[in-house]
C-alpha cells in the first residue's frame, strides 16, 4: 500500500481477496496479447513505500554514510565527471535545490558518486524530517543513520513507526541525546516505542519544545516528567493513560499552551480540574479536546469562560456536560468558532 497520505494509522500491511473464479490459460493468453499490441505502454510507477523497502532492503543506509578508506577500497564510488553542467554550480546552488527533496530523493542522490554523496549528507537538508510515510519499513539502523546528519535537527516525525518492535526504546533515546537538543516539534503518535525512557529522554534533551504529540501511547507511567517541559504550545495526548495529576502539573507548567488534546484519556477521573487549570493558567488557549471525557461537567466548561482567544472546543460524548446547555452562555463573547456536541441530546 501507499501510505503516504493516510490521515490515521490503520496498521494495515495487506488485504486477501477471495471468492474471484480462476481465469483459463488461454484467456489470459488472449488478454496480453490484445493489450501489448494496442494499449500504449508506460514505464511502471514505483511508489515511495515499495521504492524505500528496496532501499532499506539493500542496507543503503550503510552505503549512504560518508565512506572511509576502507569502504573506497571495497566499493569504488563513481568519481567521473558529473553529468550535465552541475559541475558549474557551487554546492550552496545544489544545496539550494536539494532543500526541496524528501528522504527518498536524498538517499538516492547520495548514491550518484561522491560528490553528490557529501551535499546529500549535509546536515542543514535534515532540519526536519518525517518518517511517517515509511513506517511499515523504518528499522532501529535508520536512525543510527540519520544521527550522523542530523545536527541542526529542529522537527522529527516518528508517528506510526516501530511496529512488530522494528524500532527499539534505546535506539530512540540514543537519537534524541545525539541531534535532539535544537528539537521544537516532535511527534510520535502511535509509536509503541515510546515508554518511561524515551519521555525522560524528552524532557532531559529536548527543552525547547514547542510541540509535543503522543497520540494512543500507552504503557507509560511517568507522565508527570513532562512538566519539565517549559515551552509548549501544543500539546496531544489523545487515548493515552496519563492521569489527571500529570495533566494538571503539565498545563501549569505552560502558560503559553495554546492547543490541548485530551481525548479520550481515561485515567483522568476529573477533568474538571483540568479544565479549570486551563482557565487558570492558559489565557491563549486555542483549542482544546474533551471528547469523551466522561467526567467532564458544566463547571469545568464555565472555567474556559477566562480563555477568550478559544476558537475551538469538542466536549462529544461528554455525557455529564450535557443538560439543557446553559454553560453555552459563559463561552459567548470570545472568538468561538467551532463548538463539537457529538451525542449531548439535551443541549438545546
Amino acid at each position: 500500500f501507499n501510505h503516504r497520505l493516510l490521515p490515521y494509522y490503520t496498521e494495515l500491511d495487506a488485504v486477501l481477496l477471495k471468492g474471484k473464479e480462476p481465469a483459463s490459460v488461454v484467456r489470459i493468453k488472449n488478454t496480453f496479447s490484445y493489450s501489448t499490441l494496442f494499449i500504449p505502454k508506460t514505464p511502471p510507477i514505483v511508489e515511495k513505500g515499495q521504492l524505500l523497502n528496496r532501499i532499506l532492503a539493500s542496507n543503503l543506509h550503510q552505503s549512504i554514510v560518508i565512506p572511509n578508506n576502507n569502504c573506497v577500497k571495497q566499493k569504488q564510488i563513481d568519481t567521473g565527471p558529473p553529468l550535465g553542467d552541475f559541475h558549474r554550480l557551487p554546492d550552496e546552488t545544489i544545496l539550494c535545490v536539494m532543500k526541496y527533496l524528501d528522504m527518498q530523493s536524498l538517499c538516492r542522490c547520495a548514491q550518484v558518486n561522491r560528490h553528490f554523496n557529501r551535499l546529500a549528507s549535509d546536515a542543514i537538508l535534515y532540519r526536519s524530517i518525517d518518517l511517517r510515510p515509511y513506517w511499515h519499513c523504518v528499522q532501529s539502523q535508520v536512525l543510527v543513520t540519520l544521527s550522523m546528519r542530523c545536527k541542526f535537527l529542529q522537527k522529527l516525525d516518528l508517528s506510526w513507526c516501530g511496529s512488530h518492535r522494528m524500532i527499539k526504546s534505546l535506539y530512540v533515546v540514543n537519537f534524541l541525546k545525539d541531534s535532539g537538543a535544537e528539537l521544537t516539534h516532535l511527534r510520535m503518535n502511535c509509536c509503541k516505542f515510546v515508554d518511561n525512557s524515551v519521555l525522560k529522554t524528552i524532557v532531559d534533551t529536548c527543552s525547547g519544545l514547542q510541540e509535543l504529540c503522543l497520540r494512543s501511547v500507552v504503557g507509560c507511567s511517568e507522565w508527570g516528567c513532562l512538566a519539565a517541559l517549559k515551552r509548549l504550545k501544543r500539546l496531544d495526548l489523545y487515548r493515552t493513560d496519563i492521569t489527571t495529576l500529570a495533566t494538571v502539573s503539565i498545563i501549569r507548567a505552560n502558560p503559553g499552551l495554546q492547543h490541548l488534546n485530551v481525548g479520550s484519556c481515561k485515567m483522568i477521573s476529573a477533568m474538571d480540574e483540568v479544565a479549570i487549570a486551563l482557565g487558570t493558567n492558559c489565557p491563549n488557549l486555542i483549542s482544546v479536546d474533551f471528547w469523551k471525557s466522561y467526567s467532564l461537567t458544566p463547571n469545568g466548561i464555565r472555567a474556559l469562560h477566562n480563555c477568550r482567544k478559544l476558537q475551538e472546543l469538542d466536549v462529544g460524548w461528554c455525557l455529564q456536560a450535557g443538560g439543557s446547555g446553559e454553560w453555552l452562555s459563559w463561552l459567548s463573547g470570545g472568538e468561538l468558532r467551532k463548538l463539537f456536541l457529538g451525542a449531548l441530546r439535551g443541549v438545546c
